[in-house]
């Protein structure tokens, strides 16, 4: 951030990694960069005193946002409510290898009965392609020596979810009941984790899903819209 007017803000980590930049990256991806290899979350914010603006501020925090316990259904607060899937990485059964010492294939399927894939039966239900399961393939992005099935099977169960969870994203004009009404503990803020209930699904969808962007009218709260991921 050096020669520009933010400056480091709040940083939620203690300790340090190892990064090598082998080519030009301008700052913002840089921040990036950063924030992914600690695994935390960009957080922009200025500091106003009276009319004017104080400070600059880019913090690094664990989770924006808050667990505000609100769930979102259909019918109650979303209105023209437009979902978006993202096809390319769903799948009902997931692969998972990585190459071990001497270029051995390392997979778990002495610890899975036989089989080097995992499977969700809520999942086929959902997204199952004329009663087949929909294969995606996994490599753990690690520098591990050790890498045993044990640790793959962690590893692939985590990104099962991601695959199952994260492939709908919902474009919403919801009307905050907070700010329609002024109660402020329903209050919807960027970063915010709720509830979507989607009966589009059978069985019937529960996601928790975060508040990834706010387009908030401050002359009429019921346009507000909002993007759920």
């Amino acid at each position: 951030l050096l020669g520009v007017k933010w400056k480091r803000g709040n940083t939620e980590y203690a300790g340090f990694h190892t990064m090598t930049i082998d080519e030009f990256i301008d700052p913002l991806t840089f921040l990036k960069k950063i924030a992914s290899l600690f695994d935390l979350e960009i957080q922009y914010r200025v500091e106003v005193v009276g009319s004017q603006i104080t400070g600059w501020y880019v913090d690094m925090v664990k989770k924006r946002g808050q667990e505000t316990g609100k769930e979102i259904e259909l019918g109650k607060d979303l209105v023209g409510v437009k979902r978006i899937e993202h096809s390319r990485e769903i799948c009902t059964a997931l692969v998972g290898f990585v190459r071990g010492e001497e270029e051995k294939v390392i997979t778990v399927e002495s610890i899975n009965n036989g089989l080097p894939y995992i499977t969700d039966s809520d999942a086929f239900q959902r997204w199952n392609e004329h009663g087949k399961h929909k294969f995606g393939f996994y490599t753990p992005e690690t520098e591990e020596q050790n890498m045993t099935p044990q640790r793959l099977m962690t590893l692939m169960k985590t990104e099962f979810k991601k695959r199952v969870n994260t492939s709908v994203s919902y474009e919403v004009e919801a009307q905050s009941i907070g700010r329609v009404f002024g109660l402020a503990h329903e209050l919807i803020n960027e970063g915010d984790t709720i509830k979507i209930k989607d009966t589009g699904f059978t069985p019937e969808l529960y996601l928790e899903a975060r508040v990834i962007a706010g387009d908030e009218s401050f002359t009429n709260p019921t346009q507000d819209k909002y993007v759920f991921g």
